[in-house]
């Protein structure tokens, strides 16, 4: 007996991905052990603008590179949000697990803010 196999595609816009992975960290956030006291992560703060600016030039370098290579614009918008996530994601752990800096949820939020706004200003997704 032979079976058919129907096979469905299931692909997400770049900016439906990167709004689930907002909602993500967002809703994850509250069960990591990184969290600094609110007190002390304020969200108006130096260390926030130099976060944006990073994810910024993160996103925007990100998206560039995808785009040289030949992505397509949601893929290449795609690659920048990926780049501000992981390389944010990376500096909280190295905070996190060196005596040297504090790790804070809301400063990775706003570096993937940044990598979004990044990625939009260099390679626009539209669906």
């Amino acid at each position: 007996m032979r079976f058919l196999l129907v096979r469905q595609r299931f692909s997400l816009s770049a900016r439906s991905a990167s709004a689930w992975l907002i909602l993500a960290t967002l809703l994850l956030s509250g069960c990591a052990n990184m969290v600094q006291p609110l007190e002390r992560d304020p969200w108006i703060a130096p260390d926030k603008g130099l976060h944006l600016l990073s994810g910024i030039g993160l996103g925007a370098a990100g998206a560039a590179i995808a785009s040289s290579k030949g992505a397509s614009a949601c893929t290449a918008n795609a690659s920048g949000v990926a780049l501000g996530f992981s390389v944010g994601l990376g500096k909280e752990w190295r905070d996190l697990h060196h005596n040297d800096g504090m790790p804070s949820n809301r400063d990775w939020l706003v570096t993937i803010l940044g990598g979004i706004i990044g990625a939009q200003l260099v390679q626009p997704c539209s669906p």
